[in-house]
C-alpha cells in the first residue's frame, strides 16, 4: 500500500509530464521540420530516384539486346522568358546542364538541370528560377544532323522579392521541346532547342527556352 507522501509525489510528476504546454512547443517544431523537409525535398529525391532507376536498368536492357549503351553530357546557354500574361522579358540568361542515356536506337532518356535569372519584372525583383527536367527523346536522321523530339516532367524552384518580402515557391509541370544534334566527330556534338515549359506558379504559368552548347559522348 503506498503512503500519502508517495502518492502526492506521483501526481505531480503525472501531472508535470503530462501537460501538454511542455510538449506543444517540440511537438510543433517536429512537425514543422518535416513538412518543411518533405515540401523542399520531395522534388529532388523523385528526380533523384527516377534517374537512378533508369541508369540501373538501361545496361540490363542494352546487354540483353546485345547494344552499346551511350551516355551524352551537355553544358548550354541561351535565353528563356514567360509567355503568359505576367510575361517577362524574352533575354533572361539561362544555363543548363544534361546527362542522356541511350536506351536504344535514336532513343533516350535523360536529366536536365538549369539556371534563368529573371531579374525584375512586374512587381517582383531579383527573381530567378531552378528546374529540373527528366525527358524523354527520340530522334530522327536528317541530312546533316539529327532532329529530336522530347517531353517530360518537371520539377521547379521560383524566388525573388515582392513588397520587400521574400517570394518562393515550388511546384511541378512538364516540359515539351525540339532540338537538333549536330555531328563534329565520334565524340562531339553541336547541340540547339527550343522548349515549352508548363510550370503553375503564382507569378507565371509557362515559359519558353531557346539554347545552344556542346554534347560530350562517353
Amino acid at each position: 500500500m503506498s503512503s500519502p507522501r508517495h502518492t502526492r509525489s506521483e501526481a505531480v510528476w503525472g501531472g508535470i509530464l503530462s501537460r501538454e504546454s511542455w510538449w506543444a512547443p517540440g511537438q510543433q517544431v517536429f512537425a514543422a521540420h518535416f513538412e518543411f523537409g518533405d515540401a523542399v525535398n520531395r522534388s529532388k529525391l523523385l528526380a533523384v530516384g527516377v534517374i537512378v532507376l533508369v541508369v540501373a536498368l538501361t545496361p540490363a536492357a542494352s546487354e540483353a539486346q546485345g547494344t552499346v549503351r551511350t551516355i551524352t553530357g551537355s553544358a548550354m546557354i541561351g535565353v528563356a522568358g514567360s509567355i503568359d500574361e505576367t510575361s517577362t522579358s524574352a533575354g533572361n540568361l539561362n544555363f543548363q546542364l544534361g546527362l542522356e542515356v541511350e536506351t536504344q536506337a535514336l532513343t533516350t532518356v535523360g536529366l536536365r538541370a538549369g539556371h534563368i535569372t529573371f531579374g525584375d519584372f512586374s512587381d517582383v525583383l531579383d527573381s530567378s528560377l531552378n528546374y529540373i527536367s527528366i525527358v524523354g527523346e527520340y530522334r530522327e536522321h536528317e541530312s546533316f544532323f539529327q532532329s529530336g523530339l522530347y517531353i517530360g516532367l518537371g520539377f521547379y524552384s521560383f524566388d525573388g522579392i515582392r513588397a520587400g518580402e521574400s517570394l518562393d515557391e515550388t511546384t511541378v509541370g512538364g516540359v515539351l521541346g525540339v532540338d537538333g544534334h549536330f555531328r563534329v566527330n565520334d565524340r562531339i556534338d553541336v547541340l540547339a532547342e527550343i522548349s515549352l515549359h508548363y510550370a503553375p506558379m503564382e507569378v507565371f504559368d509557362t515559359f519558353a527556352n531557346g539554347l545552344v552548347g556542346i554534347g560530350v559522348k562517353f
